[in-house]
């Protein structure tokens, strides 16, 4: 149940925690184990309520929730869905942060707007936050949350890898505590999963988005492994943070008088908790804070490499062994730090030194994953690339995992540091932020079982908010600011007990209240107590038990005749509750008991009571309670009278002064007088004493003041020094932003040339890179590869082009390794031809970064050409089908080809004729000078002529006569001379005369 287990605050808040642990106590086996007033979280029904602590004081927030929600730029339809169905008055602000281009302006504030009826702001720096509305990160910046108003601040630059949800999600947590809810929706990577450990530690509410509605699932599993997510529950998610708005612990009444509709009375949570054991796991569970990271902190490692790693190196010998145990390990992050640290220290020192590191933690779940050693991708913010390089294993998901070498070093289990033997022989114990969690007394017990742990010589590191306390006299100081401690050789505490229980059987019960404490075997131990409680009620002298500041912890007996209360603030200091006549005499009695470290007693000091006055004995017992060496005073107030016939000493150095014993020692008045005279000299001495050792404390603090102060000063000078090279960088940064100003309007006005000469350009023209994408195209090319200004980017083999070519990509490729140009005709999908040329693609650095493919339409000079080749193919066939004798003569009027029927005719070789002139034929037959004159005027004057006569005796036919015509012919662009002889010699009848024509 959520509600029950979340929304009630009041019932799980948790201090803030500043560093690493899990609670190492089991729920129902410890007293004041948590700090809490609410009886829900008490832990032993035999503890008191005066001793558990009061709760802290909660974060000083906005009075409203505040709802995180981020997402990665594939999250922006399930931000959308979000916001359409939360109501309009949820009470609640709602925060986006998505991961953004930081190169282009968001508009995801107007694209919001459409989704919700809430008003939509994008985030101004310091604007304050309201409920019910809905506010957007910009574009390239962070926001952080605090003082009740967000905060822009610059991305970070150098940060390997961004984390913006985190940074939000946890100044969410500082600022809100347990009123701050962080939702996880859609996105790769782990960005997010440490701001929901954050807002989880300090009782708020989480939500990550399920896996069947994630576009992107990386995000919202990373958090769901860590185990800091309270339900995942989307797409009801909306209706979820609406109900929970609507609870009385979120939204009292105006009126703020609590209903008993309102009320969410203990008796029903500790009903269900008896009822439902699965919550009671739940509740155990949320107990234990599991926060933690690399390397936190970094200047604790440093210290710790620079003070403590070298010294305990140093002290082993041989084949020694390191030996360190982590108490409250949570998932295992210190415990590896540590182990990556001691490593690198040792391998600097050339030392063969095994290394044996322990962590142990309450929760299983924990100790389960810490054991597997995987973590998310965010562990890069806080470990350096060689450590990960050297110490960590990528897997395929994006995680890392700790190598076999690390892990093997590591070994974990589950322990509770109260109740279960410690491991022993201990170089170091790294125990940071789990004893705030635990009471006074629980602490005391920590420090004897860490003493008894360690080896003579080994350290204790603690939180930043912790110290050894009472257990001073068992380590000695090594580094204040980092709470670093060292063993001392005293002797080892006795009578340490742990329980019989193993560790393993720690399972979370449930212990009421109203158990009745164990009653005792014998009823006589009861009458013994109950007649030593009279005894010490009524004839015990009244007094107080004070600490070294004089704060009184416990009163005994009547002490209203000597202490009051005074007006103004409360205080339980002695000196400003006890009568003013008894100040002096008291603040004596005091220092002398200190100063001797023994009893101190003043008799006859007077007070007024009623107007009365009395006389009454103080005396001052220190005492101390082992094993702690603290000083604690036992002040009484006796009103019993010395003995008779025994003379008060005050008097005694008065007589002998004065040199009366008669008169002045029977004289009240003087008596009086002369002790409150020495009362007063010597609580005088006392202030004296007092303020010369407060002088000697203050010397000494004005002297590291001004050794501050002189390295304040050089840091000042530094900081100068530092403002004034930054100001030359950024005159330096200015100049080279103009510079580049200047370049980027160059380079648009050389964008927009080239973009317009393309397209005016009606040639098909296609850029391509190495990889083959298109870079550019001309909307002719376009049109022939079937391209959209959209598919620049895209591989041209994506496409199918108009063109009937199959080995485009081979072309292109052959072009681009070896720096050749290929040309081939092509033709498109309607025939048409073009010439297809492929150049490589040469930078101004004379590189080759892709190809330039260009088409140009050839199509009429192909049907030229095509036409041109059908008339010689027809010329040609005349040639062989014709039956008269048919001559082709060239410009120089040498045969170039001849009908079948002349080479039957004459008897002739082909080959034997080609490329020889008419006038060499048959002997010289053809020689004739009417002819040849003929013959020469057809090419040039382009003429014809018909029936020109030939009559002569030709080899192997014998007398002859022949009728010769000729005219111009074109063939392929060259002109050619046709001659047609005609055989008129058995013809009936002669024919004509000749009779040239022209063409």
């Amino acid at each position: 149940m959520l509600m029950s287990r979340k929304s009630l605050s009041s019932a799980r808040s948790f201090g803030k925690r500043s560093g690493q642990s899990s609670s190492a106590l089991t729920a129902g086996q410890n007293a004041t184990v948590i700090r809490t007033s609410n009886p829900v979280r008490k832990t032993a029904a035999a503890a008191p309520a005066d001793d558990l602590a009061p709760d802290p004081a909660p974060n000083e927030g906005l009075p409203f929730p505040v709802v995180g929600v981020g997402a990665s730029a594939g999250g922006f339809e399930a931000v959308m869905n979000l916001l359409k169905h939360l109501p309009v008055d949820t009470g609640m602000a709602f925060v986006v942060v998505l991961h953004l281009d930081p190169r282009h302006k968001s508009k995801l504030t107007e694209l919001v707007a459409r989704a919700t009826a809430m008003p939509v702001h994008e985030i101004k720096d310091d604007m304050p936050v309201e409920p019910n509305r809905v506010y957007i990160l910009p574009a390239n910046l962070d926001v952080i949350i605090a003082q009740k108003t967000l905060k822009l601040v610059r991305r970070p630059e150098s940060e390997r890898l961004h984390m913006p949800i985190d940074h939000f999600f946890q100044s969410l947590a500082e600022e809100q505590g347990s009123r701050a809810i962080g939702v996880v929706l859609s996105g790769t990577g782990s960005d997010g999963t440490v701001g929901l450990l954050a807002i989880k530690a300090e009782a708020g509410i989480t939500f990550a988005e399920d896996e069947a509605s994630a576009k992107y699932f990386d995000m919202p599993r990373s958090a769901i492994d860590a185990g800091c997510v309270d339900a995942v529950m989307p797409p009801a998610l909306a209706e979820e943070l609406a109900r929970i708005a609507r609870h009385p612990f979120v939204r009292p009444s105006r009126a703020r008088v609590k209903t008993p509709e309102q009320e969410f009375p203990e008796s029903i949570y500790v009903t269900m908790l008896r009822s439902n054991p699965e919550e009671l796991r739940s509740l155990f569970h949320d107990l234990l804070i599991n926060v933690t990271g690399f390397f936190r902190d970094h200047s604790v490692y440093a210290t710790l490499k620079k003070k403590v790693v070298p010294k305990i190196i140093k002290s082993k010998s041989g084949q020694g062994e390191i030996r360190v145990w982590v108490p409250g390990c949570a998932t295992g992050e210190e415990v590896y730090s540590l182990a990556i640290c001691l490593m690198e220290e040792v391998t600097r020192a050339k030392r063969n030194v095994k290394l044996q590191i322990f962590g142990t933690d309450l929760s299983e779940v924990a100790i389960t994953k810490a054991r597997t050693g995987i973590f998310s991708s965010s562990i890069a913010k806080d470990v350096s690339p060689e450590r990960l390089r050297r110490f960590f294993s990528r897997l395929s998901g994006g995680s890392y995992q700790i190598s076999r070498m690390i892990r093997d070093m590591c070994t974990f289990a589950r322990q509770n540091i109260c109740e279960d033997p410690p491991f022993s022989r201990l170089d170091l114990i790294s125990c940071r932020n789990v004893l705030i969690y635990l009471g006074p007394e629980l602490q005391r017990k920590c420090m004897p079982i860490f003493h008894y742990a360690l080896n003579p010589g080994g350290y204790l590191l603690l939180g930043t908010s912790e110290t050894v306390g009472t257990a001073a006299d068992l380590f000695t100081l090594v580094d204040k600011k980092h709470k670093m401690y060292c063993r001392k050789a005293t002797t080892p505490i006795p009578n340490l007990e742990f329980t019989s229980k193993g560790a393993a059987s720690i399972k979370p019960e449930l212990i009421w209240r109203e158990t009745p404490a164990r009653s005792e075997s014998e009823p006589g131990l009861n009458i013994q107590k109950q007649a030593d409680r009279i005894l010490l009620a009524q004839y015990s002298p009244a007094g107080v038990i004070v600490d070294r500041h004089l704060r009184v912890h416990e009163f005994r007996g009547n002490t209203g005749r000597y202490l009051e209360h005074a007006s103004g603030s409360a205080s339980l200091n002695l000196l400003q509750m006890v009568r003013p006549s008894l100040i002096a005499d008291l603040r004596t009695t005091i220092h002398k008991a200190c100063k001797n470290r023994a009893s101190a007693r003043k008799d006859g000091a007077v007070f007024r009571f009623n107007g009365t006055p009395q006389e009454v004995n103080l005396q001052v017992i220190p005492l101390t309670v082992p094993p702690s060496s603290e000083i604690w005073l036992l002040i009484l107030f006796d009103e019993s009278n010395p003995s008779a016939g025994t003379e008060p000493k005050e008097t005694r150095p008065a007589a002998r002064r004065t040199g009366r014993t008669g008169a002045v020692r029977h004289d009240p008045g003087v008596v009086r007088l002369r002790a409150e005279l020495d009362a007063t000299k010597e609580s005088l001495q006392a202030i004296i004493e007092e303020q010369e050792a407060t002088n000697e404390e203050l010397k000494s603090a004005n002297e590291e003041i001004e050794s501050s102060n002189e390295e304040l000063q050089s840091t000042n000078e530094e900081l100068e020094t530092a403002k004034e090279e930054l100001q030359s960088t950024n005159e330096e940064l200015t100049t080279l932003n103009e510079e580049l100003s200047n370049r980027n309007l160059e380079m648009a006005q050389i964008n927009n040339d080239l973009t317009n000469l393309l397209s005016s350009i009606n040639i098909p023209i296609a850029m391509v890179d190495n990889t083959l994408a298109v870079r550019r195209a001309t909307p002719m090319a376009e049109k022939l590869f079937n391209l959209l200004p959209s598919d620049i980017g895209r591989r041209l083999s994506d496409f199918r082009a108009n063109l009937s070519i199959d080995n485009l990509d081979n072309l292109i490729r052959e072009v681009i390794d070896t720096l050749t140009t290929r040309e081939s005709k092509v033709q498109d999908n309607q025939g048409r031809w073009y010439s297809l040329r492929i150049r490589p693609y040469r930078t101004g650095e004379n590189k080759i970064d892709g190809a330039v493919i260009t088409l140009v339409d050839i199509d009429e000079e192909q049907r030229r050409i095509a036409r041109l080749e059908l008339a010689s193919q027809y010329n040609e066939a005349i040639l062989e089908t014709v039956r008269e004798p048919l001559l082709v003569l060239d410009a120089e009027l040498r045969v170039r080809e001849a009908s079948r029927s002349f080479y039957e005719t004459f008897k002739l070789n082909r080959k034997k004729i080609e490329n020889i002139p008419i006038y060499e034929l048959a002997n010289g037959q053809w020689d004739i000078p009417e002819l040849r004159e003929l013959l020469e005027e057809v090419l040039p004057k382009n003429r014809r002529f018909e029936n020109f006569r030939i009559e002569r005796a030709f080899p192997r036919l014998g007398r002859r006569t022949w009728l010769v015509n000729a005219c111009r012919l074109e063939r392929k662009g060259e002109r050619l001379v046709l001659l047609a002889l005609e055989d008129i010699t058995f013809a009936p009848k002669a024919r004509p005369a000749p009779t040239p024509a022209t063409g």
